[in-house]
């Protein structure tokens, strides 16, 4: 199977014009990236940046494609206590700094799907440097990051989603959680998932009315 010309089939950036011409801006080869799930984000000079659950170093990676079509891996994740499998969407603050989660790694004990750690979350400012935000523990506090995260551009808390973890009503590995870090680096859990009203998130929440947040469960 061929992939953009690409044996690797590591997924392409495209571009679809309004008459439906279909344009492949970018095909990953894996030492650049694999596997593009999460959603763009466009600056405002419309320089595109995203994740990729794979490649690079083999856990995942940061990338920006320039307006030439030129891409940069801003950061190659090393698995471990670093983090791995980055797959949701990237959000971005007035500095230009990235906000992203990874499924795995962080160096804590849980082990899903072969994966070691919990999943963390990280910041990656525009020059690559990356710092870890929070890694999650062994199960309690959530686990399983899948997509990305809300961030509040009044006070640059960040609300995160887990699909696994906390109450363990559903399974041995928990219905999933709701929480939010503070700026200044605390972290509160604002709700545990159960087996009765809703379970497992596997997308990131929304802004509503006023203060709200929305969101959905795949389960239960």
């Amino acid at each position: 199977f061929s992939d953009g010309g690409n044996p690797c089939a590591c997924g392409v950036i495209f571009r679809l014009a309004p008459d439906g011409t279909y344009t492949v801006l970018h095909s990953f080869v894996g030492t650049d990236g694999s596997h593009p799930t999460g959603t763009l984000v466009r600056d405002r000079v419309g320089n595109l940046y995203g994740t990729t659950i794979n490649g690079g170093l083999g856990y995942g990676t940061v990338f920006k494609l320039d307006r030439r079509g030129v891409l940069t891996v801003l950061y190659a994740f090393a698995g471990g206590s670093d983090g791995e499998a980055p797959n949701g969407d990237l959000v971005r603050d007035a500095d230009g700094n990235f906000y992203g989660t990874t499924q795995a790694g962080g160096g804590t004990p849980c082990n899903y799907n072969g994966a070691v750690g919990c999943g963390t979350v990280f910041k990656l400012t525009p020059g690559g440097t990356k710092s870890l935000v929070y890694a999650f523990q062994d199960g309690a506090d959530g686990q399983l990051p899948p997509a990305g995260l809300y961030r509040n551009p009044q006070t640059g808390a960040l609300y995160v989603t887990t699909s696994l973890g906390g109450d363990l009503s559903c399974s041995s590995i928990g219905c999933g959680t709701i929480f939010v870090i503070k700026p200044d680096g605390t972290k509160q859990t604002l709700h545990l998932f159960n087996s009765y009203f809703g379970a497992g998130p596997g997308a990131p929440l929304v802004r509503g009315q006023g203060r709200d947040l929305i969101g959905t469960t795949g389960g239960a």
